[in-house]
């Protein structure tokens, strides 16, 4: 996992970037320190009960919020970087 977050180059041209999705694959990565910006997105509908979304860390992580934007639908999406 870890040389994932060196990006790939080829001809020239480097992707840095990596979409990660999915709570267990989420957790891995905060818990590796791998993650530097998080986006999420909140639905519009409470539900009874549930698992936390983040699981347990090993220390708390700072966030820095970077821009909230909102849709039609209801969804509210929100950005922040990962404060090193």
């Amino acid at each position: 996992m870890h040389s994932l977050g060196n990006g790939v180059c080829d001809d020239g041209i480097c992707l840095c970037g990596l979409y990660v999705d999915g709570g267990i694959t989420v957790q891995a990565f905060l818990r590796a320190g791998l993650t530097q910006r998080l986006i999420i997105t909140r639905v519009p509908v409470l539900i009874g009960e549930g698992i936390p979304l983040f699981g347990t860390l090993p220390r708390d992580l700072r966030l820095r919020h970077v821009m909230t934007r909102h849709y039609p639908s209801g969804l509210v999406q929100t950005e922040y970087h990962i404060a090193a």
